[in-house]
């Protein structure tokens, strides 16, 4: 049976903006410090960092159950399931982050922004390797997915 055609760029649905998730937190924001009764940002700061350590217990979990690394009873669920259920965890975590930037004063996506520029810096000619692979890869499988083979940055 012949592999569907892989999407071309223009098909493929657009993530979610940097800047969408820092509106989503500003909004989460207003409605948990009203929910909870916090009236500084202090306050709602000190709720998002334990609230990220929270979510990265979950991530944790998560992970040491897709590798099966877990008791039997813990991995009642498919493979796609563990692995959605991860994808999950680490999505919370970043909306987390993003709280806790909004609550310090930062904005989430110039922070990441900026960042991904300072690292980007640190590695010339990374940014267009990985974009380069991304799309070739794109254009002859599809999902991309597991099937992306990417070198492994040496460490920092």
């Amino acid at each position: 049976m012949p592999r569907p055609a892989a999407k071309k760029p223009a098909d493929r649905p657009q993530a979610t903006e940097l800047r969408e998730i820092s509106e989503f937190a500003q909004q989460q924001a207003v409605l948990l410090k009203s929910l909870f009764g916090f009236t500084t940002d202090t306050e709602f700061a000190q709720l998002s960092l334990l609230k990220l350590q929270e979510e990265a217990g979950e991530v944790a979990e998560a992970y040491l159950a897709y590798r099966k690394l877990q008791r039997a009873d813990k991995l009642k669920y498919t493979d796609a399931e563990l692995k959605a259920n991860l994808g999950k965890e680490l999505a919370d975590v970043t909306v987390v982050i993003a709280l806790l930037a909004h609550a310090v004063g930062l904005e989430f996506h110039d922070i990441l922004s900026s960042r991904l520029d300072d690292l980007y810096a640190r590695r010339p000619g990374m940014k267009k390797t990985i974009s380069d692979r991304l799309m070739a890869s794109w254009e002859k499988s599809s999902p991309v997915g597991d099937q992306l083979e990417l070198p492994l940055p040496e460490p920092y």
